[in-house]
């Protein structure tokens, strides 16, 4: 786990002003590439930091893993209180011929998004400009039909958009499918000019479909309001100049160059070997090759580059990825090409021994931003990527400009003496597809960092550039310390949309009535575990479409990289008419005892990120309604008490659980420190209803655990809420919540209200499975569905016990069979990083094969909501968790309770005592330690599914709990309706933001 620097961009803690003229509400668009995100992010953080805007940034998902994961990154990198983030629902590109260009696969993409991008818009309302990337123009359209400004953000220079502007010129008035050459060299502005060699390939293919993709593209620019670049105006001067010129003219849309916009080294993961190399290097020694995330160089070329940098004889650094195989200079990671052989593999035989001690040749990665950063390093060798440009301009380092692909090719010419002059570029690099001999590469590098007339001019330049991008950013702060060019830019924009959100209120059309209130921002705060997180997006969605609110989903990160992501797949699988989504900076735990328990962690976790959560909050325009913290939060109530808004605990189980935690703080009352006082056995909840102490959760009853005293500090604070919401329903549990009831009118606890259940859509499962075919082949009523969860864990002995009894019972099976412990716990959440074999391999010897036909054991996961709703499904052992729990009662499906760990065997007891739905082994009762045994797993399989009192009740009693369900969540019933009122308190509260 690494600690999050403190130097990020901030806004002032006084920042959410009281003032009535609202903040200006920007909606940004950015297609799904790394290169695109990264900028845009930037963007979005300094227009919260700097300009008084509220920002929500919008990225799209599907098109490849390895994009949406470089996405995810960005968006995981950014401070809580810069930016929320929506991710559209995915849509199919099935139909697309394969081998269609990225370009081509991306303005699709977008194109086929609109309809869920439209739907987000409309549920926030009050936006006060689009700002959508160069591969997101279609978006235009949008801001036009909502009335709203559209703003293109263009993540690369001014000349590229010169170079577009041209493009497009030359075709005016040509017929469709018409095409016409572009002059050899093409005039951009003034004195620059560039060549058809070096301009992107696909301006000139027009074979490709991108081509005429491009052009409409291209030709739809001229409808915006305006550009955001970035780029500044002493980088490219003559082309800025140019464009400042067209647009008093009125011939083309303002041009704001607002750039750089380049990553904090705070922003890169983890720590590298590599600089713990370039640290024992002396200064101004390292020559950086890298080529970015995506670049590729030949098998060929990647010798002749080893061959060169051992020809220079100067000390280098260089990030090697994967060559190229079939000519092309970028992968993107839709060609699902495998990444996992070792790069270093195919440098020259005896290369890296021959450089030993002088060079460092990593794989695939780097941290390039403190790479570049570091006193050791004196050139880049790069492809001219426009952030990899801009991040070595902010560091001062000159640069041999390698372009491959895209625009960078044009990037180039602006890097070169041509404009900029910071980078050489080597002849055969010039024009793109030609060998770099290794004369050649040895030739530029010592160019640059040989003394030299080329090269001292380049690292002159390269220091004035240095100076010139951090002036132009300069947010300024009095009279020796101005505002710089970039930052007024963006300012001059920023007003305009200030003015536009004070005169017209209702520009967007979103909102016909100006006089109503805004509706109540409810922000909910879930701890990193599927299971809390899960529902609570599921109460955010149901929040903003059923009751009026404005809902942000925040989460933590940094605990375990499998609760990371769980996490962020439930949040992408929310419409993104939804919920905002806001990740809080990771903090350290180090300093945690090692085997400390998950729970004593998210304690810790939810304490310590408690500065960046109210930070987040008070960069918020227009005030909070509601915290709504869940039970591993609590400590979130004492900051809703500090900023004076109300605070509700949401409570992901059931009432019960909320009875059990109750009863220990009222036990306590009055008890000295560390003194510990034994339950009653069984222990009274409310009316008839009690619950054996052997199923309390375990925590209740360890003293010696250091969660014990948590848990009752957490039950006593619970006391101070302003009410509770919790995910179940009134007919589930009605003697508990009829208690609570009673307490809450007499002033004995706060409110309690049944919100419940919260089952997530079918929808929201990823892909399709083949036990989903299975199922579709076996008899309806059929088959007992086994599964223990994300997190349960059975023993090997336990393991194979089940198998046996499943065996046993005759019946028909669909089992999600996880790795089995080796140490005794019953769970695992991902914090032990545990190794995952294939799990079915702990199975008994000769089980599959003999149970082939009538049963089916998968790895480690299914789509258990389809699962359960599936005609074939008919009975669920399950461990209980309470999710899990809903999602059967709301499929009408009996279950076996085999809860494993946490609140599960409160869950069981009402699941088989209370509520009635499910039969529980005698094993698995009480202290739940004790091996079920395969005729207990049998017999309990057929008393669900065989012909018999009790499995009757449990089915009939099941097929009523699902009505049940269905009528509490509907519009009217008990559960919308208690969920209702609370929202009604919120709006009747939303009164002006706290200071």
């Amino acid at each position: 786990m690494h600690h999050s620097h403190t130097h990020r961009e901030l806004r002032a803690p006084c920042s959410m002003d009281p003032s009535p003229r609202p903040s200006p509400h920007v909606v940004l668009v950015a297609s799904p590439c790394a290169g695109h995100v990264m900028p845009m992010a930037e963007l979005a953080r300094r227009l919260v930091a700097f300009h008084g805007c509220a920002a929500t940034l919008v990225t799209f998902s599907g098109l490849a893993a390895s994009l949406d994961a470089h996405s995810a990154a960005v968006l995981a990198s950014l401070p809580a209180s810069s930016v929320a983030a929506v991710t559209l629902p995915e849509v199919t590109l099935d139909d697309i011929p394969a081998g269609a260009n990225i370009g081509t696969l991306i303005f699709e993409l977008v194109r086929r998004s609109l309809p869920s991008l439209r739907e987000f818009l409309l549920s926030i309302g009050g936006v006060a400009a689009l700002v959508p990337d160069f591969f997101c123009g279609v978006v235009l359209d949008l801001a036009v039909q909502l009335g709203v400004p559209g703003y293109v953000f263009v993540p690369s220079n001014t000349a590229s958009l010169a170079f577009m502007r041209r493009f497009v010129e030359v075709h005016d008035g040509a017929a469709p499918g018409e095409y016409r050459d572009l002059p050899d060299p093409l005039r951009l502005a003034g004195d620059v000019t560039i060549r058809v060699a070096d301009m992107p390939d696909g301006y000139l293919d027009r074979s490709n479909p991108v081509f005429w993709q491009l052009l409409e593209e291209v030709r739809r620019y001229r409808r915006a309001d305006g550009f955001l670049v970035n780029s500044f105006a002493e980088m490219e001067p003559t082309i800025v100049e140019e464009f400042k010129t067209a647009s008093e003219r009125g011939a083309f849309p303002p041009v704001y160059p607002v750039g750089p916009f380049v990553r904090s080294s705070s922003d890169e993961p983890g720590e590298s070997a590599c600089l713990e190399w370039l640290d024992r290097q002396p200064a101004g020694s390292v020559v950086f090759v890298s080529f970015g995330s995506a670049g590729m160089l030949s098998v060929e070329q990647t010798r002749e580059l080893a061959a060169g940098l051992e020809m220079s004889c100067h000390r280098f650094l260089w990030v090697v990825r994967m060559p190229s195989l079939d000519g092309e200079s970028y992968d993107f990671g839709t060609d699902h090409r495998n990444d996992d052989d070792d790069p270093l593999a195919w440098l020259p035989d005896g290369f890296l021994e021959r450089t030993s001690g002088r060079g460092l040749a990593v794989a695939s990665w780097a941290p390039q931003v403190r790479v570049l950063s570091h006193p050791a390093t004196a050139a880049f060798v790069s492809h001219c990527g426009w952030n990899s440009a801009l991040e070595s301009v902010s560091a001062g380092v000159p640069m041999v400009a390698w372009p491959l692909y895209a625009e960078q090719k044009v990037n180039a010419v602006i890097l070169t003496e041509e404009v900029a002059g910071v980078a050489l570029c080597p002849a055969a690099a010039r024009g793109g597809d030609g060998m770099v001999a290794r004369e050649e590469v040895a030739a530029a590098v010592k160019e640059l960092m040989d003394p030299g007339e080329k090269g001292s001019a380049m690292r002159r330049r390269a220091r004035e550039m240095q100076a010139a991008a951090a002036r132009a950013r300069s947010p300024g702060g009095g009279a020796r310390s101005p505002e710089g060019a970039s930052c007024r830019a963006l300012t001059v924009v920023v007003g305009k949309w200030k003015n536009a959100v004070q005169e017209e209120p209702t520009a967007s059309g979103m909102d016909p009535s100006p006089r109503s209130p805004p509706p109540p921002h409810v922000v909910l705060v879930a701890s990193p575990c599927v299971g809390h997180v899960m529902p609570m997006a599921e109460l955010a969605r149901r929040l903003v479409a059923f009751h009026g609110c404005a809902a942000t989903l925040v989460t933590f990160s940094g605990l375990a990289a499998s609760l990371d992501a769980q996490s962020a797949a439930v949040a992408a699988s929310l419409p993104a008419s939804s919920v905002a989504a806001v990740t809080l900076p990771e903090v350290t735990l180090d300093d945690v005892p090692a085997g400390a328990n998950i729970a004593t962690l998210i304690f810790e976790l939810v304490r310590r990120s408690l500065p960046n959560l109210r930070q987040f909050l008070r960069s918020i325009g227009g005030g909070v309604a509601a915290l709504v913290p869940d039970f591993f939060c609590g400590v979130v109530l004492d900051l809703a008490v500090e900023l004076g808004v109300p605070g509700y605990l949401f409570l992901p189980p059931n009432v019960a659980s909320l009875a059990c935690m109750r009863r220990l703080v009222e036990l306590h009352d009055g008890a000295a420190p560390g003194e510990y006082r034994d339950f009653s056995d069984p222990l009274h909840l409310a009316g008839d209803v009690t619950i054996s102490v052997a199923d309390l959760p375990i925590k209740f009853l360890d003293r010696s655990n250091p969660v014990f005293g948590q848990l009752i500090d957490e039950g006593r604070r619970h006391r101070r809420a302003d009410g509770f919401l919790v995910n179940s329903f009134a007919e589930m549990e009605p003697t508990i919540v009829e208690d609570f009831k009673k307490a809450a009118a007499e002033g004995a606890f706060p409110p309690v209200y049944p919100v419940g259940p919260f089952v997530r859509s079918s929808s929201d499962e990823p892909g399709e499975s083949a036990c989903l075919e299975w199922l579709d082949r076996q008899p309806a009523g059929s088959v007992v569905f086994v599964s223990f969860g994300s997190a349960g864990m059975l023993s090997v002995e336990q393991t194979r016990e089940l198998a046996a009894g499943l065996e046993m019972s005759g019946h028909r099976f669909l089992w999600v069979v996880r790795m089995p412990s080796h140490d005794g716990e019953s769970y695992d959440f991902g914090t032990d990083h545990r190794n995952d074999d294939d799990p079915l391999a702990w199975l008994p010897d000769g089980f599959l094969e003999r149970t082939r036909g009538r049963g089916l054991a998968i790895a480690s996961w299914a789509p258990q909501v389809r699962v359960l709703s599936h005609p074939a499904t008919a009975a669920f052992v399950s461990h209980c968790g309470w999710n899990s729990a809903l999602e059967s009662v709301s499929a009408g499906v009996p279950m076996v309770a085999w809860p494993l760990y946490a609140e599960q065997k409160v869950n069981a007891a009402i699941l088989t005592e209370v509520a009635g739905v499910a039969l529980r082994p005698a094993a698995a009762r009480g202290g739940g330690d004790g091996v079920v045994t395969r005729e207990e797993v049998a017999a309990a399989v057929r008393e669900l599914m065989d012909p018999g009192e009790k499995g009757s009740a449990a089915r009939r009693r099941a097929r009523e709990m699902q009505a049940a369900a269905a009528r509490a969540r509907s519009p009217g019933g008990a559960s919308h309706r208690e969920l209702d009122e609370v929202a009604g308190k919120w709006k009747q509260t939303n009164r002006a933001p706290y200071e």
